[in-house]
Protein backbone atom coordinates (compact mmCIF):
# COMPACT_ATOMS: atom_id res chain seq x y z
CA UNK A 1 0.00 0.00 0.00
CA UNK A 2 1.33 3.38 -0.88
CA UNK A 3 1.90 6.29 1.12
CA UNK A 4 0.94 9.48 -0.50
CA UNK A 5 1.46 12.76 1.11
CA UNK A 6 -2.05 13.54 1.63
CA UNK A 7 -2.57 10.52 3.68
CA UNK A 8 0.70 11.24 5.55
CA UNK A 9 -0.86 14.89 6.40
CA UNK A 10 -4.49 13.54 7.24
CA UNK A 11 -3.02 11.16 9.79
CA UNK A 12 -0.97 13.63 11.09
CA UNK A 13 2.11 11.52 11.35
CA UNK A 14 4.55 14.84 10.39
CA UNK A 15 3.14 16.74 13.45
CA UNK A 16 5.91 16.88 15.14
CA UNK A 17 8.59 17.47 12.12
CA UNK A 18 9.43 19.72 9.95
CA UNK A 19 7.19 20.80 7.61
CA UNK A 20 9.15 19.30 4.35
CA UNK A 21 8.24 20.56 0.66
CA UNK A 22 6.23 18.15 -1.88
CA UNK A 23 9.85 17.65 -4.21
CA UNK A 24 12.22 16.61 -0.73
CA UNK A 25 9.46 14.03 0.09
CA UNK A 26 9.22 12.77 -3.39
CA UNK A 27 12.98 12.03 -2.89
CA UNK A 28 12.63 10.44 0.62
CA UNK A 29 10.17 8.04 -1.23
CA UNK A 30 12.61 7.27 -4.03
CA UNK A 31 15.87 7.02 -1.64
CA UNK A 32 13.95 4.76 1.13
CA UNK A 33 11.46 3.04 -1.24
CA UNK A 34 8.09 4.26 1.19
CA UNK A 35 5.73 3.61 -2.07
CA UNK A 36 6.02 -0.41 -1.24
CA UNK A 37 7.52 -0.46 2.49
CA UNK A 38 4.85 -0.08 4.82
CA UNK A 39 5.95 1.61 8.24
CA UNK A 40 5.28 -0.16 11.28
CA UNK A 41 3.37 1.79 14.47
CA UNK A 42 6.28 1.86 16.71
CA UNK A 43 8.19 3.77 13.62
CA UNK A 44 5.67 6.60 13.78
CA UNK A 45 5.55 9.02 16.37
CA UNK A 46 2.61 10.48 18.03
CA UNK A 47 0.03 8.66 15.87
CA UNK A 48 -2.12 8.30 18.55
CA UNK A 49 -1.40 5.77 20.54
CA UNK A 50 0.03 5.60 24.28
CA UNK A 51 4.20 5.20 24.21
CA UNK A 52 5.65 3.28 26.83
CA UNK A 53 8.92 4.70 28.73
CA UNK A 54 11.70 3.08 28.21
CA UNK A 55 15.05 3.37 30.40
CA UNK A 56 18.43 2.59 29.14
CA UNK A 57 20.92 0.04 31.36
CA UNK A 58 24.21 0.45 31.36
CA UNK A 59 25.79 -2.77 29.05
CA UNK A 60 29.21 -2.88 30.50
CA UNK A 61 30.21 -4.52 33.85
CA UNK A 62 31.78 -2.35 36.12
CA UNK A 63 34.72 -3.96 38.18
CA UNK A 64 34.95 -2.70 41.97
CA UNK A 65 37.31 -4.03 44.73
CA UNK A 66 35.32 -5.67 47.14
CA UNK A 67 36.89 -6.22 50.99
CA UNK A 68 34.78 -9.07 51.61
CA UNK A 69 34.43 -12.07 49.07
CA UNK A 70 31.97 -14.79 49.12
CA UNK A 71 31.91 -17.38 46.22
CA UNK A 72 29.83 -20.35 46.55
CA UNK A 73 31.31 -23.46 47.34
CA UNK A 74 31.29 -26.54 44.92
CA UNK A 75 29.39 -29.40 45.84
CA UNK A 76 31.76 -32.47 46.51
CA UNK A 77 29.19 -35.55 45.81
CA UNK A 78 29.54 -37.86 48.60
CA UNK A 79 30.64 -40.87 46.79
CA UNK A 80 33.95 -39.42 46.06
CA UNK A 81 36.68 -40.76 48.01
CA UNK A 82 37.47 -37.09 49.76
CA UNK A 83 33.63 -37.23 50.86
CA UNK A 84 33.59 -40.75 52.12
CA UNK A 85 36.57 -41.00 53.59
CA UNK A 86 38.83 -43.49 51.42
CA UNK A 87 42.39 -41.86 51.72
CA UNK A 88 44.09 -44.66 49.58
CA UNK A 89 42.80 -47.11 46.97
CA UNK A 90 42.58 -51.19 46.58
CA UNK A 91 46.06 -52.54 47.53
CA UNK A 92 48.95 -53.71 45.19
CA UNK A 93 48.59 -57.56 44.09
CA UNK A 94 51.58 -59.48 41.83
CA UNK A 95 49.28 -60.74 39.12
CA UNK A 96 52.47 -63.17 38.06
CA UNK A 97 51.44 -65.04 41.19
CA UNK A 98 48.75 -67.86 40.72
CA UNK A 99 45.11 -67.68 42.06
CA UNK A 100 44.66 -68.51 46.12
CA UNK A 101 42.84 -72.20 44.80
CA UNK A 102 46.38 -73.37 42.98
CA UNK A 103 48.90 -72.33 45.91
CA UNK A 104 48.90 -75.24 47.56
CA UNK A 105 48.67 -77.73 44.68
CA UNK A 106 51.36 -79.86 44.00
CA UNK A 107 50.65 -80.26 40.56
CA UNK A 108 51.24 -76.60 40.72
CA UNK A 109 54.83 -76.87 42.06
CA UNK A 110 56.06 -79.55 39.52
CA UNK A 111 54.88 -77.49 36.97
CA UNK A 112 56.90 -75.82 34.28
CA UNK A 113 57.19 -71.88 34.03
CA UNK A 114 55.09 -71.56 31.06
CA UNK A 115 51.85 -73.33 32.82
CA UNK A 116 52.91 -71.44 35.83
CA UNK A 117 52.86 -68.29 33.81
CA UNK A 118 49.36 -69.53 31.90
CA UNK A 119 47.50 -70.22 35.44
CA UNK A 120 48.81 -66.97 36.92
CA UNK A 121 46.05 -64.02 37.71
CA UNK A 122 47.45 -61.76 34.59
CA UNK A 123 45.49 -64.58 32.67
CA UNK A 124 42.65 -65.21 34.33
CA UNK A 125 39.68 -63.33 33.98
CA UNK A 126 38.77 -59.91 35.46
CA UNK A 127 36.66 -61.68 38.43
CA UNK A 128 39.06 -63.99 39.70
CA UNK A 129 41.96 -60.56 39.70
CA UNK A 130 39.29 -58.70 41.34
CA UNK A 131 38.51 -61.25 44.44
CA UNK A 132 42.15 -61.24 44.54
CA UNK A 133 42.19 -57.77 45.22
CA UNK A 134 39.29 -58.20 47.87
CA UNK A 135 41.07 -60.89 49.48
CA UNK A 136 44.26 -58.95 50.38
CA UNK A 137 41.87 -56.21 51.49
CA UNK A 138 40.57 -58.58 54.06
CA UNK A 139 43.42 -60.12 54.75
CA UNK A 140 44.85 -57.32 56.73
CA UNK A 141 42.38 -57.37 59.19
CA UNK A 142 41.31 -61.34 59.53
CA UNK A 143 41.16 -62.79 63.48
CA UNK A 144 42.12 -66.29 61.73
CA UNK A 145 42.43 -68.07 58.68
CA UNK A 146 39.10 -69.28 58.25
CA UNK A 147 37.21 -65.87 59.31
CA UNK A 148 35.23 -64.47 56.54
CA UNK A 149 31.85 -63.13 59.20
CA UNK A 150 33.43 -61.16 61.69
CA UNK A 151 32.72 -57.58 61.73
CA UNK A 152 36.55 -56.70 60.59
CA UNK A 153 36.09 -58.70 57.14
CA UNK A 154 32.38 -57.26 56.30
CA UNK A 155 33.98 -54.02 56.72
CA UNK A 156 37.12 -54.48 54.55
CA UNK A 157 35.25 -56.39 52.00
CA UNK A 158 32.83 -53.38 51.39
CA UNK A 159 35.49 -51.48 51.52
CA UNK A 160 37.76 -53.23 48.93
CA UNK A 161 34.38 -53.08 47.04
CA UNK A 162 33.83 -49.58 47.25
CA UNK A 163 37.05 -48.46 45.95
CA UNK A 164 37.00 -50.63 43.01
CA UNK A 165 33.53 -49.26 42.49
CA UNK A 166 34.38 -45.46 43.00
CA UNK A 167 36.98 -46.14 39.87
CA UNK A 168 34.48 -47.34 37.69
CA UNK A 169 32.41 -44.39 38.41
CA UNK A 170 35.13 -42.19 37.66
CA UNK A 171 35.78 -43.86 34.65
CA UNK A 172 31.72 -44.25 33.68
CA UNK A 173 30.34 -40.94 35.57
CA UNK A 174 26.73 -41.25 33.64
CA UNK A 175 26.54 -45.01 34.79
CA UNK A 176 22.90 -44.52 37.47
CA UNK A 177 22.50 -47.98 39.28
CA UNK A 178 26.44 -48.36 39.90
CA UNK A 179 26.16 -44.77 41.76
CA UNK A 180 23.13 -45.67 43.90
CA UNK A 181 24.60 -49.33 44.66
CA UNK A 182 28.09 -47.35 45.46
CA UNK A 183 26.28 -44.65 47.77
CA UNK A 184 23.64 -47.36 49.52
CA UNK A 185 27.08 -49.86 49.94
CA UNK A 186 28.96 -46.28 51.62
CA UNK A 187 26.00 -45.83 54.22
CA UNK A 188 26.01 -49.52 54.96
CA UNK A 189 29.73 -49.13 56.25
CA UNK A 190 29.10 -45.63 57.88
CA UNK A 191 26.51 -47.46 60.20
CA UNK A 192 28.61 -50.26 61.14
CA UNK A 193 31.59 -48.20 61.59
CA UNK A 194 29.07 -46.42 63.83
CA UNK A 195 28.38 -49.37 65.66
CA UNK A 196 31.51 -50.50 66.03
CA UNK A 197 32.94 -46.51 67.21
CA UNK A 198 30.02 -47.39 70.24
CA UNK A 199 30.94 -50.69 71.16
CA UNK A 200 34.85 -51.57 70.88
CA UNK A 201 36.45 -47.74 70.10
CA UNK A 202 39.84 -49.45 70.82
CA UNK A 203 38.97 -51.75 67.57
CA UNK A 204 37.29 -48.89 65.67
CA UNK A 205 40.50 -47.23 65.97
CA UNK A 206 42.75 -49.96 65.08
CA UNK A 207 40.44 -50.55 61.66
CA UNK A 208 40.91 -47.12 60.60
CA UNK A 209 44.41 -47.38 60.80
CA UNK A 210 44.82 -51.22 58.27
CA UNK A 211 42.48 -49.94 56.05
CA UNK A 212 43.49 -46.49 55.99
CA UNK A 213 40.46 -44.96 56.28
CA UNK A 214 38.36 -41.51 57.91
CA UNK A 215 35.60 -41.70 59.27
CA UNK A 216 33.64 -38.57 59.46
CA UNK A 217 30.61 -38.71 61.92
CA UNK A 218 27.50 -36.96 60.64
CA UNK A 219 26.98 -33.59 61.99
CA UNK A 220 24.44 -32.43 65.11
CA UNK A 221 23.08 -29.42 62.77
CA UNK A 222 22.24 -28.84 59.16
CA UNK A 223 23.57 -25.56 58.33
CA UNK A 224 21.99 -24.33 54.87
CA UNK A 225 24.64 -22.79 52.44
CA UNK A 226 23.21 -19.33 51.99
CA UNK A 227 24.97 -15.99 51.14
CA UNK A 228 23.62 -13.92 53.70
CA UNK A 229 24.41 -15.76 56.47
CA UNK A 230 27.98 -16.44 55.25
CA UNK A 231 28.34 -12.96 53.99
CA UNK A 232 27.44 -11.83 57.85
CA UNK A 233 30.40 -14.72 59.11
CA UNK A 234 32.71 -13.23 56.67
CA UNK A 235 32.06 -9.72 57.61
CA UNK A 236 32.61 -10.43 61.19
CA UNK A 237 35.46 -12.65 60.68
CA UNK A 238 36.81 -9.68 58.53
CA UNK A 239 36.17 -6.82 61.64
CA UNK A 240 37.60 -8.85 64.49
CA UNK A 241 41.08 -9.08 61.91
CA UNK A 242 41.03 -5.50 61.32
CA UNK A 243 40.50 -5.13 65.33
CA UNK A 244 43.01 -7.69 65.64
CA UNK A 245 46.24 -5.78 63.46
CA UNK A 246 45.16 -2.02 64.75
CA UNK A 247 45.79 -3.46 68.15
CA UNK A 248 49.20 -5.33 67.22
CA UNK A 249 49.65 -2.30 65.55
CA UNK A 250 49.43 -0.03 68.82
CA UNK A 251 51.39 -2.92 70.72
CA UNK A 252 54.57 -2.18 68.76
CA UNK A 253 54.33 1.24 68.76
CA UNK A 254 54.32 1.28 72.54
CA UNK A 255 56.89 -1.85 72.72
CA UNK A 256 58.93 0.31 70.70
CA UNK A 257 58.26 3.76 72.92
CA UNK A 258 59.40 1.00 76.64
CA UNK A 259 63.06 1.83 76.09
CA UNK A 260 62.97 5.60 75.96
CA UNK A 261 60.18 5.93 78.72
CA UNK A 262 62.17 3.58 80.81
CA UNK A 263 65.31 5.35 80.55
CA UNK A 264 63.58 8.66 81.35
CA UNK A 265 62.03 7.59 83.97
CA UNK A 266 65.09 6.21 85.75
CA UNK A 267 66.92 9.15 85.08
CA UNK A 268 63.88 11.37 86.23
CA UNK A 269 63.96 8.92 89.38
CA UNK A 270 67.45 8.86 90.39
CA UNK A 271 67.55 12.94 90.63
CA UNK A 272 64.09 12.89 92.67
CA UNK A 273 65.97 10.78 94.69
CA UNK A 274 69.20 12.96 95.08
CA UNK A 275 67.21 15.71 95.84
CA UNK A 276 65.20 14.79 98.58
CA UNK A 277 68.17 13.48 100.03
CA UNK A 278 69.89 16.89 99.55
CA UNK A 279 66.69 18.77 101.50
CA UNK A 280 66.81 16.00 103.99
CA UNK A 281 63.30 14.57 102.88
CA UNK A 282 62.81 10.08 103.15
CA UNK A 283 63.38 9.71 99.16
CA UNK A 284 60.14 8.74 97.58
CA UNK A 285 61.62 5.38 95.63
CA UNK A 286 63.70 2.87 97.23
CA UNK A 287 66.82 1.15 95.79
CA UNK A 288 65.15 -2.00 95.41
CA UNK A 289 62.92 0.44 92.84
CA UNK A 290 65.60 1.48 90.76
CA UNK A 291 67.23 -1.76 91.04
CA UNK A 292 64.13 -3.38 88.86
CA UNK A 293 63.94 -0.71 86.66
CA UNK A 294 66.88 -0.88 85.85
CA UNK A 295 66.85 -4.67 84.85
CA UNK A 296 63.80 -3.98 83.05
CA UNK A 297 65.79 -1.68 80.82
CA UNK A 298 68.78 -4.06 80.34
CA UNK A 299 66.47 -7.12 79.40
CA UNK A 300 64.62 -4.85 76.86
CA UNK A 301 67.77 -3.57 75.34
CA UNK A 302 69.39 -7.25 75.14
CA UNK A 303 66.20 -8.10 73.36
CA UNK A 304 66.74 -5.25 70.72
CA UNK A 305 70.00 -6.05 70.32
CA UNK A 306 69.04 -9.27 69.42
CA UNK A 307 66.90 -8.90 67.32
CA UNK A 308 68.79 -6.60 65.39
CA UNK A 309 71.43 -8.92 65.01
CA UNK A 310 69.15 -11.73 63.52
CA UNK A 311 67.89 -8.95 60.61
CA UNK A 312 71.25 -8.57 60.15
CA UNK A 313 72.47 -11.83 59.38
CA UNK A 314 69.27 -12.88 57.19
CA UNK A 315 70.31 -10.04 55.12
CA UNK A 316 73.62 -11.44 54.25
CA UNK A 317 72.37 -14.84 53.78
CA UNK A 318 69.80 -13.33 51.11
Amino acid sequence: MSLSWQRVKSLNVLRNWPILPKDSVYNLRREFSLLSVSLPVSCLPNVGCHQIPTRSFYKHKVEVDKRIQWTRPVKVPSIRPVKSGDLSGLPEVNFDKPPSLYEESKEYQTASDYVKRVVSLKFQKTSERKQALFDAMIQRVKRHKLDTKSVECKIAKWTAIIRNMQVHNANFPYDRSSRADLQELIDLRKKRMKLLRSLDYKKFEWLLEQLDLLYKPPPTTHERVERKKSMRWLADEYCENVVKKKLDEYKEQLNSQKRGFLERKLSTMKSIVEEEKSLGVEPSFTTEEIIEVEEILKKIIKEEDEKAGSLSVEKEVY
